[in-house]
């Protein structure tokens, strides 16, 4: 109290008292008319003024309370400040017991009767002798005694998705809101060519499906970490704890907590969750489970030798109210062993009014020829829309308009070329720039730039400059030491693991575990 204040403790503390028993009614109704007293413009400074402030009856009632708590005048009125009797007529010990064990059985997926006797154990120990020098029980205390170790066990596969501030809304987002609505319990394949816009697509389509509905993302690539060891997006148990957490998290369905589930239990978990939060929404209203780069969790799955969860998730049944939609690319929708009936929507790109508002943010000097001609050398011809990644890999590297319309006829490769063109060039020779992309594409994402530069044996300095000149295929984020980089798209990551090789990778790896051994040790 001396070390904190007696306002500052007044706003944190309650003493509640909880008992089988109930409160007499009037001792109810005076402290009720002593607290609006205390809390009033003009708060009384004793307890007497208090006392002479009451009615008759709830000054009795007051008084004996007074004269029975021994307490100081002071003292006590903040001890009526504190005092909670709402606790008072409670059920038995034993039944809230078993209430407290439904409870449990409706927000976590454990033995609900296990789960209680560890939080009542947990509770019991923090406020006896044992937790002196306690600051309280915290979440993470309360998820350790129903045997989750770390959060992170709770959302093993969070999205890393990195949305532009001020996106640019496409016509496509709407027309495939109303694909996705109408499309029943048929899943959805938004699919497209690489940079189309799929992942800016699906983050737009909550805004144009009905009022209350929501959308449940999971992102597959991971800022490129899908491949990374330790990460495995693809795997059901991944995914599926992900995603039923997810809708816990969003909708109050239970927590899946348990660890040792096998894939048939996930997927029914999973169920039976998305029939729980179909039900929370109004009539009207959908829930979408998206997910996104669901090819990218297909070729992990063939280069790992493991089961992807994404065609199990295509053929489950889908609760009315709920609808399900992944993204891939075009050419790889057959990886997704998607069953009959399946709905494909091709995304195309930016129409005519995207491609301006993209360059004029740009270029805002920009002519409508030019707006024009960068469209048509994008990709905006006839059916066909301009692709918006080349669009922003030429915008990026061009410093103005004239050079951005000289540059939009390349193809994507073009710009990769001349994107690790850029690099060799603040290498010594294209032999050291080719260590060093192995490098940056073997080491896990974000990769922290110091930890880059020593696996490189490079200033800090010169690593920053050989990954700058690497964008805008590469995402450079913070300052000085806390600097990371990851990678923009797949594209990028897959060009420049083609041009090091598997032979070169897997030196790469080599020395990142050499550099990780002494600190294992």
């Amino acid at each position: 109290w001396g070390e904190h204040g007696a306002e500052a403790v007044r706003e944190r503390l309650q003493v509640r008292l909880v008992s089988n028993q109930p409160t007499a009614e009037p001792l109810l109704r005076a402290l009720a008319e002593a607290r609006i007293l205390l809390e009033g413009p003009s708060p009384p400074t004793g307890t007497k003024r208090l006392l002479d402030g009451l009615t008759s009856d709830s000054e009795a009632e007051v008084r004996r309370l007074y004269d029975a708590s021994g307490l100081q005048s002071q003292e006590f009125l903040d001890f009526v400040r504190v005092l909670d009797l709402t606790g008072q007529g409670e059920d038995s010990v034993d039944l809230q017991r078993l209430r407290l064990v439904q409870e449990l059985g409706l927000a976590a997926t454990v033995d609900p009767t296990r789960g209680v006797r560890a939080l009542e154990r947990l509770i019991a120990i923090d406020a006896g002798p044992h937790g002196v020098g306690s600051h309280g029980l915290t979440r993470s205390d309360v998820l350790a005694a129903l045997g989750v170790v770390i959060e992170a066990d709770l959302f093993p596969a969070p999205a890393r998705f990195t949305p532009p501030d001020d996106p640019i809304l496409v016509g496509e987002a709407a027309a495939l809101a109303d694909q996705i609505v109408g499309a029943g319990r048929a899943p959805v394949i938004a699919h497209g060519p690489a940079g189309v816009g799929k992942t800016t697509t699906l983050l737009q389509v909550r805004r144009h499906l009905p009022e209350e509905s929501e959308v449940i993302a999971y992102d597959s690539f991971g800022e490129g970490s899908y491949l990374d060891p330790g990460s495995e997006r693809h795997t059901p148990r991944r995914a599926l704890v992900q995603l039923t957490n997810e809708l816990a998290a969003r909708f109050g369905t239970p927590f899946l907590l348990e660890r040792d589930l096998d894939r048939p239990d996930l997927f029914q978990r999973f169920r039976d969750a998305l029939g729980r939060a179909g039900q929370l929404v109004p009539e009207g209203a959908v829930v979408v489970v998206a997910v996104d780069a669901a090819d990218n969790a297909a070729y992990a799955a063939q280069r790992e030798g493991d089961e992807s969860f994404v065609p199990r998730l295509l053929r489950a049944p889908l609760p009315a109210s709920v609808r399900l939609l992944v993204t891939c690319r075009t050419h790889r929708i057959a990886d997704l062993s998607a069953p009959e009936g399946t709905i494909e929507h091709e995304l195309r790109g930016f129409d005519r009014d995207a491609t301006e508002t993209h360059i004029r943010r740009r270029f805002p000097e920009a002519t409508d020829a030019e707006v024009g001609a960068i469209h048509v050398k994008t990709g905006g011809r006839g059916r066909s829309l301009a692709n918006p990644r080349v669009q922003a890999y030429v915008l990026g590297a061009s410093a103005t308009v004239a050079e951005a319309v000289a540059s939009a006829a390349a193809t994507p490769q073009k710009i990769f070329d001349d994107l690790f063109a850029s690099a060799v060039e603040q290498a010594p020779d294209a032999a050291r720039a080719l260590d060093w992309v192995g490098a940056l594409v073997a080491m896990g994402r974000p990769a922290p730039v110091a930890s880059f530069a020593a696996l490189t044996g490079q200033p800090v300095l010169a690593a920053r400059r050989f990954v700058r000149a690497l964008e805008p295929g590469v995402l450079l984020e913070g300052s000085g030491s806390d600097a990371t980089v990851g990678f923009r798209d797949e594209d990028f990551e897959t060009d420049l693991r083609d041009r090091v090789g598997s032979v070169a990778l897997a030196a790469a790896h080599a020395r990142i575990a050499d550099a990780l051994l002494p600190v294992a040790e």
